[in-house]
């Protein structure tokens, strides 16, 4: 199932998707990118295709993976000192 949902947010689902971000990235004008995750995600192949996706489309990214579930709002101060 793909479908593409907007309302204003975008939402791009289905299979091949991971691969779009950075087309997708560059059709909104971005320069870098950040992504954000938990620990738990930096083994997987899908962030490493994120941050590929992103590379094809020379963007420049960084990872903030110290992101809990449902995250407290000091998550977002930490991202500060990164």
């Amino acid at each position: 199932m793909n479908f593409n949902f907007i309302l204003p947010p975008k939402i791009i689902f289905g299979e091949g998707t991971l691969e779009k971000i950075g087309e997708e990235a560059d059709r909104l004008g971005a320069k870098r990118a950040l992504i954000v995750t938990s620990q738990g995600m930096l083994k997987r192949e899908s962030l490493k295709q994120a941050a590929e996706s992103l590379r094809a489309h020379k963007l420049n990214s960084e990872v903030f993976a110290r992101v809990v579930p449902e995250p407290p709002v000091k998550n977002v101060q930490d991202r500060k000192s990164v």
